[in-house]
């Protein structure tokens, strides 16, 4: 399953101080599928950031405009932005994986940015952009479908939104290809919203990060294949079922 988002008043956030990401490195990934891979304006499918700032202090992970589908991991502070792309493309209505990794030092400030795009056919890692010195806030606001501040939005659908408190190796980055994200460095998993319900979208192993959807459309039975050990995302999608019927 998946969620739609038409560009406008549309996400699933929520807001909780998420203390265990201060100083800590980080990974955030989610699925993507656009209508228009070059888009007339930034998509922005999955953000963390701060809500006392209004424009700047917040990391994402976006499909840049103007180009051929380029998808990148961004920072933004109040001293500038940094990217780094990823080297596979997004194509029209097709599911797009995008992993982006943050390294944090202990001041704060994210030293390094990587970046990994799936496409169905093709992988690749960028090149990090590194030595960046750039000081982050603490984070309080997780949103799927929009920047932190709301200010980019995104067109298109999203599916299995996740962050892990550490940088993903290589290896791992490339098992989300095919596995949902649980099934990936499952003891390093901050949060992992599957996106299967159309209300609340409890975090997996419980915590206060639950996200509430606005205006979001569900899509059921759209969104990648991808396997979980020894149950599949089927099966994932009948447990919420029968939670809810419960």
């Amino acid at each position: 399953m998946s969620y739609s988002f038409s560009g406008t008043t549309q996400w699933l956030d929520s807001a909780a101080t998420l203390t265990a990401l201060s100083n800590t490195s980080f990974t955030m990934a989610c699925w993507i599928n656009v209508a228009d891979a070059t888009p007339t304006s930034t998509l922005i499918p999955f953000s963390l950031g701060n809500s006392g700032f209004t424009s700047d202090r917040y990391c994402a992970l976006r499909l840049l405009t103007g180009g051929n589908g380029n998808a990148q991991a961004y920072q933004s502070t109040s001293s500038g932005t940094s990217t780094t792309d990823g080297d596979a493309d997004a194509a029209n209505d097709t599911w797009f994986l995008i992993v982006g990794t943050f390294t944090v030092n202990g001041s704060n400030q994210v030293t390094d940015l990587d970046v990994m795009t799936y496409n169905g056919t093709a992988e690749a890692n960028a090149t990090p952009t590194s030595g960046l010195t750039k000081t982050m806030s603490s984070f309080d606001v997780i949103r799927v479908g929009a920047a932190r501040n709301s200010t980019s939005t995104f067109v298109g659908k999203v599916a299995h939104a996740a962050i892990w408190t550490k940088v993903l190796s290589s290896a791992e980055m490339t098992e989300l290809t095919t596995k949902v994200p649980s099934a990936v460095a499952n003891s390093d998993l901050y949060a992992y919203w599957p996106l299967l319900t159309g209300a609340t979208e409890t975090k997996q192993g419980g915590g206060t990060y639950d996200l509430t959807v606005n205006s979001a459309t569900l899509n059921s039975g759209d969104g990648p294949t991808l396997s979980s050990g020894s149950s599949s995302v089927a099966a994932l999608a009948h447990y919420y079922r029968a939670m809810r019927a419960d």
